[in-house]
């Protein structure tokens, strides 16, 4: 299995994206982001929490070696579901890479709990992609993905959206509108 981090942080979130390829048909990642149902990627919110995560930070000690574009690193013995927050709930639709060429070719998870990290941490990843200290405003990298249509995607969930609570709600308001075509008047 071959995997593949991204990360990506605008002014209000971190996210952190794990792609996988599906091995059974491809024989790589450059071969599968092509193809229908070539890729998975898990989209995991990262929120900025007090503790140090020992699983981000061995990531981390092995991104130092992959600095460069289209530099790989071999890692052994980790199992990725420790970068994962413990949840089983998450939304899924069939959409498009995130970096230019956005092939429509990705199956996405997106988690709904975040995964914490120390800002220590997130300072690390900064210095690591730009070689700078911690800035506010500082991109991880450049992601010049245009926005993409809709193409009538359809979000699948496991959710459940009749739960509340004070964090997020799923509920959105409903009505339904008769075509003044179709009402017989007598």
């Amino acid at each position: 299995m071959e995997l593949e981090l991204i990360f990506c942080e605008d002014s209000r979130c971190f996210e952190m994206h794990i792609v996988a390829y599906n091995s059974d048909l491809y024989n790589n990642v450059s071969e599968a982001k092509r193809e229908v149902k070539g890729l998975a990627i898990i989209a995991v919110f990262i929120e900025i929490g007090r503790k140090h995560d020992k699983s981000f930070h061995y990531i981390a000690e092995q991104l130092k070696w992959v600095k460069d574009k289209g530099k790989s690193r071999r890692v052994d013995f980790f199992s990725f579901s420790k970068l994962l927050p413990k949840t089983n709930e998450y939304i899924t639709y069939d959409g498009s890479l995130t970096q230019p060429g956005c092939f429509e070719t990705v199956t996405w998870i997106v988690l709904n709990k975040p995964f914490k990290i120390s800002r220590k941490q997130l300072t690390q990843l900064r210095v690591l992609y730009h070689h700078r200290a911690n800035e506010p405003g500082l991109p991880l990298s450049i992601n010049a993905r245009p926005l993409m249509p809709l193409n009538h995607r359809l979000v699948r969930t496991n959710i459940n959206t009749r739960k509340r609570s004070r964090l997020c709600t799923m509920e959105r308001e409903m009505f339904y509108q008769v075509n003044g075509r179709y009402i017989k008047l007598r």
